[in-house]
């Protein structure tokens, strides 16, 4: 006798995925959710958005861009992005939207005459 199991499994599926977004929702309520950047020696860098509280948000953007990373900058809501010159030199801005936050992480490196590129660019939700 042959069993379909098909159904079973895509129901679990669906389950597993509710529950995994359901618990990612938790991390943070809208308009409080804490995000972070980070930026280390040889161009690695990391990011996390969305955790409940600053130092969440610290711990895990310090690990996705390694033990090397010494800079970390935390902000609560809105986009922030991370500018590096070719000396290494990063450059963080804030902003209601990416390309606001961008811009504002260029700006902060052209006061000085700097090339810099942008590294990345994150939001909140």
């Amino acid at each position: 006798m042959r069993q379909n199991f098909s159904k079973p499994l895509f129901f679990i599926g669906i389950m597993a995925s509710l529950f995994t977004t359901a618990n990612h929702a938790a991390a943070c309520q809208y308009g409080q959710c804490w995000n972070a950047v980070a930026v280390g020696p040889n161009w690695a860098a990391g990011y996390v958005t969305d955790r409940a509280t600053a130092p969440e948000a610290y711990d895990r953007a310090k690990r996705s861009c390694g033990e090397s990373c010494d800079v970390v900058e935390v902000f609560d809501g809105g986009c922030g992005s991370l500018a590096t010159s070719r000396e290494g030199t990063a450059y963080f801005g804030l902003g209601s939207a990416r390309r606001i936050a961008a811009k504002d992480a260029m700006n902060r490196c052209g006061i000085l005459n700097k090339s810099c590129v942008t590294r990345i660019t994150t939001c909140s939700r």
